[in-house]
């Protein structure tokens, strides 16, 4: 269908002219965490920002597109996506209320390379990051147990972030931490704390207790200890700075070596050890099992190569 340019002009400014207004509305109705709102909110008052400095009153699909190319001369793949994501989901927003055509439908997002851009690690390298760490502090429990529990479940920095003392429970007959996933305000899914999961958390735990700090069932599972958040929840970026120093400290020095890296060692480890392609994507919660197989791919990869094959007879 072809717009007027005018009306279609005066149509998006109507839509745009408190912008704070009309994105807060807009990213109010997402069922998303917080954290995406935010990004979301920043993203298309990025995309507002980019049309006025053109002058661009009316975007079409074309606008859309050169937006895209913009962007990919500045960000990474998977950020883009991101910032286009946003974009089409408020032009989407704008075409259900009736305000604005949804000009960015068919416009695709860029393709991400399949395989992982972080690292993994091995059994025997888990082993010696973990062996690594001084366990004589509180902190040094502290991170000894994220650093396991993150190896040994799969968890994203962000929901090691959320987690409460609360969220450990009995389930069927074994020790549970249900998990504030993404997009989900409450603990609604769970991964298991086996026995080398869990001591190392009550050994933090009692520590933690001993030394007279907050150990309430409502606190914070993995507490801060800065002065402005004594016994508060830590951020995931300070999750991730914590990983990232004891990676570096065992001699993993690379920007392919993060706290991500652990969550992909989990499934690959689970993989190596016999674990089906559904156990991993459940521990993993993974919403699509096309994501754990490209982990099964490369475990085949690598235990069945042609390359091993040719060794054996060249």
């Amino acid at each position: 269908m072809e717009y007027d340019i005018k009306p279609a002009a005066s149509r998006f400014h109507a839509l745009t002219v408190q912008p704070e207004g009309t994105v807060g509305e807009f990213v109010r109705s997402l069922d998303v965490s917080e954290n995406s709102r935010t990004t979301y909110r920043k993203a298309v008052l990025k995309f507002l920002d980019y049309l006025q400095e053109r002058g661009i009153e009316a975007p079409a699909a074309q606008d859309i597109l050169d937006y895209k190319e913009h962007l990919r001369s500045l960000y990474a793949a998977n950020t883009v996506n991101t910032y286009l994501c946003a974009v089409k989901l408020f032009f989407a927003y704008a075409a259900d209320m009736g305000a604005y055509p949804n000009v960015a439908a068919k416009v695709k997002k860029l393709r991400v390379p399949r395989d992982h851009k972080k690292d993994d690690f091995s059994a025997l390298q888990a082993r010696g990051i973990l062996d690594g760490i001084d366990r004589d502090t509180l902190q040094g429990k502290r991170d000894y147990a994220i650093i396991n529990t993150m190896f040994r479940t799969g968890l994203r920095d962000i929901e090691v972030s959320r987690a409460r003392i609360c969220d450990i429970r009995n389930k069927s007959g074994h020790t549970v931490l249900y998990v504030h996933g993404k997009g989900h305000e409450e603990a609604d899914d769970f991964v298991i704390l086996t026995p080398k999961a869990y001591e190392a958390i009550l050994d933090y735990l009692r520590s933690r207790k001993a030394a007279g700090h907050n150990t309430a069932a409502d606190s914070a599972l993995f507490a801060a200890y800065g002065n402005r958040n004594q016994d508060g929840h830590m951020t995931p970026r300070s999750i991730s700075r914590i990983v990232k120093s004891t990676l570096v400290r065992s001699g993993y020095d690379s920007s392919r070596w993060t706290a991500h890296s652990l969550r992909h060692s989990a499934v690959s480890m689970a993989l190596a050890a016999g674990a089906t392609i559904m156990d991993a994507k459940d521990m993993a919660r993974h919403e699509n099992v096309e994501t754990t197989m490209i982990y099964a791919h490369n475990a085949q990869r690598f235990s069945h190569s042609a390359e091993s094959a040719i060794d054996s007879v060249l």
